[in-house]
């Protein structure tokens, strides 16, 4: 059997509809577990279907997700299982997911999955992959897993794309929101990868000192919200 990186089997590829119509192709995201419960996790404007500064609305038709078509794989191989509806409301019009306890500013979401229901009790989440302590420079190379333009391979694992940390890290904006820049060229789709450093070789260990064992170390240091710059630098 190859081996398949631990980190790719946490992601999954999501496409946003109202009622039944596809208001977005494609999406990121990946999941989580606490207290015994499993969360799919991306970005609040990906469920809200709104603007993360504005409240407006991403679809020019005014349209906001009503549910999720969710493309889940096997963690062994990759290989595609039948997609999953989720709601993401209530019958009273509630939303099903979970915001930060601090508004929108904090552009992430989470919607609990019943884990039994869908056969997803020993799926792998993030809380499965091993965490190191490496202090986090600015400059430091990233990865980001996600589907940019809906592209996966191998069944639905994600696409990495590099980037390198482009501003001091977690250094909170002048609204308070623990952002970062990264330099990548990322593409529609990627909102709500996760987001890792992953040092292979020889690394400085948080509390200063530099760790030899040689073998991969990783650290999640967020989610991917978007991007900044018009279409023609996107392009680039």
């Amino acid at each position: 059997m190859p081996f398949i990186e631990p980190h790719s089997t946490i992601c999954v590829r999501l496409r946003c509809y109202w009622n039944e119509d596809v208001i977005s192709e494609s999406a990121s995201a990946f999941l989580q577990r606490r207290e015994n419960q499993l969360f799919l996790t991306t970005n609040w404007h990906v469920l809200s279907g709104r603007n993360t500064y504005t409240g407006q609305t991403l679809d020019p038709n005014t349209r906001i997700p009503t549910h999720l078509e969710v493309i889940f794989h096997s963690s062994e191989l990759g290989l595609s299982r039948e997609p999953i509806i989720l709601p993401l409301y209530n019958q009273n019009e509630d939303p099903l997911w979970l915001m930060h306890g601090e508004g929108q500013k904090f552009d992430i979401a989470a919607l609990r999955i019943d884990a039994e229901a869908h056969n997803l009790v020993h799926h792998r989440t993030l809380q499965d992959l091993t965490q190191h302590e490496i202090r986090v420079n600015v400059g430091m190379k990233v990865s980001l897993l996600g589907y940019p333009l809906g592209l996966s391979m191998q069944g639905a694992f994600p696409i990495w794309k590099s980037g390198w940390l482009a501003t001091e890290h977690m250094v909170e904006r002048d609204d308070g929101a623990p952002v970062y820049l990264v330099d990548s060229a990322t593409r529609e789709g990627m909102s709500g990868s996760p987001v890792f450093l992953i040092a292979d070789g020889p690394y400085q260990h948080s509390d200063g000192s530099t760790r030899l064992d040689g073998h991969r170390a990783t650290k999640f240091l967020g989610i991917y919200s978007g991007r900044y710059g018009n279409s023609i630098e996107e392009e680039l």
